[in-house]
């Protein structure tokens, strides 16, 4: 990884795909900017520098996952909801 500087942040990109039983294929991408460093830039020199810099590594994990998580799950209520509408009269 190269270091990155204030305008090359690193980004983390999570990429869902539910294939249904019909062949049918939901797929959502996320991704978000990080604020942590390289891991060639980790702070390995003490115990809380390693673990502030791995602190901002999980939370942007942590924020793509749950956000991928909140958009196929929209995306697949949503599909389900359309084909089991019944026609209006």
């Amino acid at each position: 990884m190269d270091q990155y500087t204030e305008n090359k942040k690193p980004v983390v990109e999570y990429t869902a795909r539910i294939t249904l039983p019909n062949g049918e294929v939901i797929e959502k991408t996320v991704s978000n900017t990080g604020d942590f460093p390289s891991l060639e830039d980790f702070d390995l020199s003490t115990r809380e520098g390693f673990l502030e810099d791995f602190d901002h590594f999980e939370k942007t994990i942590l924020k793509t996952s749950r956000e991928l998580n909140n958009e196929i799950s929209k995306e697949l209520l949503g599909a389900s909801s359309k084909k089991n509408r019944k026609p209006q009269k």
